[in-house]
């Protein structure tokens, strides 16, 4: 039997998309995009550029003991603050260059508010995929956002307009927000990592986080969630060992892959974080790097800036009109309706159900390959994905075979609702923004009732502030201790 901790972390990291992130992500990146918030190009930044040392800065329990070295180095380094490390780097008087983000949430940005120094942001680069929610994305002045590669719109766009395919894509930004700081060094150009809190688990028990990150121990935000219990020990990057999990250990998987792809590009990662071992870096703690620090020359981080937005960012000249007019002509509902009567047909054994998952399937997986009918094939088959891999686990868990096909045919009930409703949500393209789906369900019901299913009441709004508190470092002062 699998504990809780085991059932939680296999439901996260199995994730295959849902229809609404995919709606989300596209409503996100066209408001990027109109807008005119700066998008990372595929061009490579000067040479002496790409050869600076870059802090990659997570909020893992080891960062704390090497905070004062980042301090006193600061201003030799590019440093990206991953998440709620932005938190801890505030408190301790450490200015970062870039914030990166993963999410496409809008929660995010109730943490980034939490700063008190609102003035803190305005030469600090958001460098996040362009799923980022736009609230998360106006709290910044200046942007550096990438495409994520494994979601509709990036494709999509490349195919409708030439000029996209000078932005930059970006790989293996999940499932933590220190794999986006990786990633998206690497995508930018930097080519000499340096990794801090970057733990993806903790040599010490039950601590997730830097006790310098405000959010959790001071406005009540709890770490303490079924995510970043450990299940599991592996080898650490300095200790023998090192409590972990399948979640945090698909997040090593995927840097450990970014590295190895870029392996002969000339990419070198030192890891200085006391958590796991990660494959293709280097483990060395920050006292080793004391002498090679002290010979460095700081870096002009105001012409640093200039350089980078005039070489490796840039708005896209896409109008409102054409974008809506990509969603206008969608074959959504021929697919859907398609599908439907494909789906509805009577089926008489368990055998006559894998195949009607697999022609499905198969049949999606085409109409993916082509122009016309990406997008609407894209956004439909993770959703039945999931709903596949329900049925399969049905159809052979029960010895008897008049129960399992009963199952079957219930889950495929709510398949055809999922299609007959999906048209409804997709043609609200491309203003399907995260938190804002009121505007479009007035009477606070999540979409409408069906054949098989009723609709359920909006859940509230999420807020990660529990309780106030009133933070005495109201202004930010640099520090180099």
């Amino acid at each position: 039997m699998r504990t809780d901790v085991e059932k939680a972390i296999i439901d996260k990291i199995t994730g295959m998309g849902f229809i609404d992130d995919y709606l989300y992500g596209i409503s996100h990146g066209f408001y990027s995009i109109i807008n005119k918030k700066n998008f990372v190009i595929k061009k490579e930044l000067p040479q002496y550029i790409q050869n600076f040392p870059v802090f990659v800065i997570g909020s893992g329990p080891s960062l704390d003991k090497d905070l004062s070295f980042i301090a006193k180095n600061q201003d030799k380094a590019i440093i990206i603050a991953c998440g709620t490390a932005i938190d801890a780097l505030y408190h301790y008087g450490i200015k970062p260059d870039f914030f990166a983000n993963t999410e496409r949430v809008p929660e995010t940005v109730q943490a980034l508010e939490t700063i008190p120094d609102k003035s803190f942001f305005d030469d600090i680069i958001l460098l996040a995929a362009d799923v980022c929610h736009p609230l998360t994305v106006n709290k910044f002045k200046y942007t550096a956002l990438l495409g994520k590669a494994d979601e509709p719109l990036y494709k999509y766009l490349i195919e409708q307009y030439p000029q996209y395919k000078s932005i930059q894509y970006v790989t293996n930004m999940n499932p933590l927000v220190g794999n986006m700081g990786v990633a998206g060094a690497i995508y930018l150009g930097f080519k000499n990592l340096i990794l801090f809190g970057i733990d993806c688990g903790s040599v010490i028990k039950g601590k997730a986080h830097s006790n310098k990150t405000t959010l959790y121990r001071e406005y009540g935000y709890s770490d303490d969630v079924i995510e970043y219990q450990s299940n599991e020990v592996v080898e650490g990057n300095f200790e023998k060992f090192c409590g972990t999990n399948s979640f945090f250990q698909m997040s090593v998987r995927k840097i450990e892959e970014i590295l190895r792809l870029n392996e002969n590009n000339g990419v070198k990662c030192i890891n200085c974080s006391n958590g796991c071992k990660i494959k293709y870096t280097i483990s060395c703690h920050s006292d080793q790097l004391v002498t090679e620090f002290d010979s460095k020359n700081k870096i002009d981080k105001d012409i640093f800036l200039k350089t980078f937005l005039n070489n490796k960012v840039t708005s896209l000249d896409l109008s409102e009109e054409q974008f809506y007019k990509l969603f206008k002509h969608q074959p959504i509902k021929k697919i859907c309706s398609d599908l439907i009567e494909f789906i509805s047909k009577k089926r008489n054994s368990v055998t006559d159900y894998i195949w009607m998952m697999e022609e499905i399937s198969e049949h999606l997986a085409y109409l993916k390959t082509t122009k016309e009918q990406f997008l609407c094939s894209k956004c439909i088959l993770p959703t039945l994905n999931h709903c596949f891999v329900i049925m399969t686990q049905a159809l052979y868990l029960h010895a008897n075979e008049d129960n399992v096909l009963d199952i079957a045919e219930n889950i495929k009930n709510d398949i055809v609702d999922f299609l007959t409703e999906f048209p409804e949500l997709f043609e609200k393209l491309p203003d399907y923004i995260m938190g804002e789906e009121l505007k479009h369900f007035p009477n606070g019901m999540v979409g409408r009732d069906l054949s098989h299913c009723k609709a359920i009441k909006f859940p509230p709004k999420q807020n990660i502030i529990k309780q106030n508190y009133d933070d005495p470092i109201k202004e930010f002062i640099k520090r180099y201790e």
